[in-house]
Order: C-alpha cells, then structure tokens, then sequence
C-alpha cells in the first residue's frame, strides 16, 4: 500500500463519509448458486454523493499480469491531494465447464467480468464498507455457506 506524506485530510474525509453511509442492500443475485450481492453499481449510485460531499474520490485502475491474469488497484484521492493506493489485486479468468470444473478463460468478457468483481471487492475494502454477508465469492468456491442460500429468499 502506498500512502502520499500525510492523509490528515483524507482521515478526517473518510471518518466523516464512514459516519454518514450507511448498509448498502444486496440488489444483485447470482442464480447459479442462489446467492445475494452488491452490484458495483450500486457501490457506487450509493456511496459517489457522499464522497464527493467530503472531497472524496475512489479511481480504480485494470491491470494487466503475468500468466492471463487481469488485476486492479484502487486509490481513495481526497482534494487536497493526498491518497491512499492499495496493492494491486490479480485474479486470472476462469469459467466453468460442465461438470463443474474451471477453465482458464481467454477472451474479452471474461476479462471484463474479472476486473467488474476484482473492483467491486477492492471498492468495498478501501471504502470500508459494511454490505452485510455477501457471499457471491461463495466462501471462496466452496459453494457458500447454508445461512447464504437462505438469505436469498425474499
């Protein structure tokens, strides 16, 4: 992580938004596996007002790695031009075949969608954010937890 000399700005910035925002609701669903999650959109229409209000801006940046791996890095910018950058988070596409096995995925789309849930994440985490349990990673391809699914009835 890098940081610029001094975030006394930025800390005061981010306390005042993390006070004002609030639980951001699960509006998208994945069913395949009949689990909730919060869109990067949303993310996004629900937190961009309030950190312009407090001279806030998250940028996020696709990264290309080694071996088909995309990536992103984030940085959380206040106005008076100091920053917080994360570390840059890789993944390579994949895809699942029949069967239920997964194929590394070569093609446009899949770097797409890669880089959409490596920013949704990666906003999340340098916001701080509180989205309740979101188990679209599926507890990290186990195929989620029981109280996931039985969150998705509505």
């Amino acid at each position: 992580m890098k940081i610029s000399e001094s975030i006394s700005n930025l800390g005061k910035s981010l306390v005042a938004f993390n006070g004002e925002i609030q639980k951001i609701a699960h509006d998208g669903r994945n069913p395949q596996f009949r689990s909730k999650y919060v869109t990067l959109d949303a993310l996004i229409e629900a937190t961009k007002p309030i950190l312009q209000k407090h001279g806030l801006s998250v940028l996020q940046i696709p990264l290309s790695g080694e071996q088909d791996q995309v990536g992103v890095k984030s940085l959380l910018l206040h106005e008076s031009g100091e920053f917080i950058e994360s570390e840059p988070l890789f993944m390579t596409p994949q895809r699942m075949k029949k069967g239920g096995e997964y194929e590394v995925a070569k093609d446009a789309q899949a770097a797409g969608s890669t880089i959409s849930y490596l920013r949704r994440y990666s906003y999340q985490a340098i916001l701080n954010l509180s989205t309740g349990e979101d188990d679209d990673g599926e507890s990290a391809v186990g195929r989620g937890s029981d109280s996931a699914r039985e969150n998705t009835t509505e």
